[in-house]
């Protein structure tokens, strides 16, 4: 059993509130990482998760996956292995704040916890009431955890789907929250350099003539035309949502595509799994995405460049540190579920 989602893109209707029982499972892995460690081990038995995914990527091969030279392990490698566990349970490392939460007990409300979701607009808001309906069946019903959404366009409080969607998830609160200043707003923020390189890509000489709609040359996959309303979503969550006001009070955020939909009563509670092994931040599906660009950031925050990170047949994380690696493939987890200790990411700003 464990935890189940459905994760689907594109969707015209689907019935409120139906429970599939689909018959495969997967383990959820748990990734922690620390300041100057990436570190990912399986626990066994503790949650389990089943996907499915209507425009998954290439399936990862073997071959293409990063490997360890066999030059001298440096200091920040040897940190790294020192902090590997020999068992398939937890990590025991030097930065614990403090013992494992053993006395907390699955399914009751835990402190400081949120759900937090994105729609472009009150457009998905049916996707929205779907999604929450489902989950506050399978989950949130017996915990009945805050949640935080957050919009690109103005939602207004009496939109008819957001009061059905407040009365379904009842006692509940949801908030709403917009994420941006107006498109225009946005890119008079960006530096001189980065505005011009924007209005070049987007083919035009003004911040007055683009709107969420338009298309532009993203250079860096490809030369393909990206549309802004989707980048921004994909930038919010990534950059901007760390610095958001309205999460500041919560330690810990469940994350959840508003197109994931739970098929099923959860049976155990990710959110108690989390607190008790004092996770960073807990997923499923790696590796399932590149980010080779992001490497320049990893040296200026971690001082080394990741190298390569592969799982192992255990379940724990094969990590490579360097210098001179700038170019090595970086492997992303998922991100349409995890839940992430705001923490951390605090501490590490």
């Amino acid at each position: 059993m464990g935890i189940y989602l459905l994760k689907y893109n594109r969707i015209k209707t689907f019935l409120l509130c139906l429970i599939f029982s689909l018959g495969v499972t997967s383990t959820i892995i748990f990734f922690k990482l620390q300041l100057e460690v990436s570190v990912q081990v399986q626990v066994q038995d503790v949650a389990q998760q089943i996907i499915s995914k209507n425009d998954t990527e290439d399936e990862f091969k073997a071959s293409s996956k990063p490997t360890r030279n066999d030059e001298k392990e440096n200091d920040a490698e040897k940190k790294i292995n020192s902090l590997i566990s020999t068992n398939n349970t937890i990590i025991n490392d030097s930065h614990h704040h403090g013992d494992l939460h053993e006395d907390v007990i699955e399914f009751d409300r835990q402190e400081g916890v949120v759900i937090v979701t994105k729609v472009h607009g009150r457009h998905q808001l049916a996707l929205l009431k779907q999604s929450m309906c489902l989950l506050h069946y399978a989950y949130n019903r017996k915990v009945n955890y805050d949640i935080v959404l957050f919009t690109t366009l103005p939602i207004m409080d009496d939109e008819i789907l957001l009061v059905d969607i407040r009365n379904i998830i009842s006692p509940a609160k949801i908030t709403v929250v917009l994420d941006n200043d107006g498109i225009v707003n946005e890119i008079h923020k960006l530096s001189p350099v980065r505005r011009q390189l924007f209005l070049e890509r987007c083919n035009v000489t003004s911040p007055d003539q683009i709107t969420w709609d338009s298309e532009c040359y993203e250079e860096d996959v490809g030369g393909t035309l990206g549309r802004i309303a989707y980048n921004w979503q994909a930038e919010f969550r990534s950059l901007h949502i760390w610095r958001q006001k309205s999460l500041q009070q919560y330690r810990y955020m469940m994350w959840l595509d508003t197109d994931a939909f739970c098929t099923q009563v959860w049976d155990q509670d990710p959110i108690a799994t989390v607190i008790k092994n004092q996770l960073v931040i807990y997923f499923d599906n790696y590796p399932q995405g590149r980010a080779k660009q992001a490497q320049p950031k990893v040296k200026e925050v971690f001082g080394k460049f990741l190298c390569s990170a592969r799982k192992l047949p255990n379940g724990q994380m094969s990590t490579t540190l360097g210098d001179a690696c700038d170019g090595s493939q970086l492997w992303t987890i998922h991100g349409f579920f995890h839940i992430t200790d705001l923490d951390f990411s605090d501490k590490t700003r």
